[in-house]
């Protein structure tokens, strides 16, 4: 009896302010919808930036060794997409007062993991030694774009070939003749 006397005077209450309710309600349900929102914008940005970076190029700097003291210049892309219309130059700094010396490549396609090799500046003889007494760094500059079109700068650097070469003697890395 007094739940239903409780209960009546609730119910009448709730008539009589029937439109204050639904006003305070539809706020409500607003409001739940705006966070509501917001977490699936959240959610798709995420799900963007998760998709643009399985597409992604990287584009780095390596030395590939042709025999003991001889080396070329590698660039690999070590992304997991493929670098589409690459414009890249290869600009090697010298330790002295002297021009640098660049070289300009393109291509149009180069697939993750794959790479190309470029004869450095100087004397393909002994330049695991000799390159790093002319040239303090080498750095890779320009564009490239991924699979959905997106343009990217090209910046990589091996700096200090110098220090790069000193770790590499200390190291007693032994040489392996390629097979192929």
């Amino acid at each position: 009896m007094i739940r239903a006397v409780i209960a009546g005077t609730i119910i009448d209450s709730l008539d009589r302010h029937a439109g204050a309710w639904t006003a305070i309600l539809t706020f409500v349900l607003v409001v739940v919808t705006a966070f509501y929102a917001l977490k699936t914008f959240d959610m798709a940005r995420e799900m963007k930036r998760a998709r643009d970076a399985t597409i992604l190029p990287k584009l780095a700097l390596d030395f590939h060794r042709l025999g003991p003291t001889t080396m070329t210049l590698l660039v690999q892309n070590v992304g997991p997409g493929a670098a589409l219309e690459v414009d890249v130059r290869a600009v090697w700094e010298p330790l002295a007062d002297g021009d640098a010396v660049e070289r300009r490549w393109r291509r149009n396609t180069l697939a993750s993991g794959d790479q190309a090799d470029f004869m450095p500046p100087g004397d393909l003889n002994d330049n695991l030694n000799s390159l790093p007494k002319t040239y303090r760094s080498v750095r890779l500059v320009g564009v490239m774009k991924d699979a959905a079109g997106t343009e990217h700068k090209v910046d990589d650097l091996f700096d200090d070939l110098a220090e790069w070469r000193e770790i590499l003697g200390k190291a007693n890395q032994r040489w392996v003749k390629p097979t192929s």
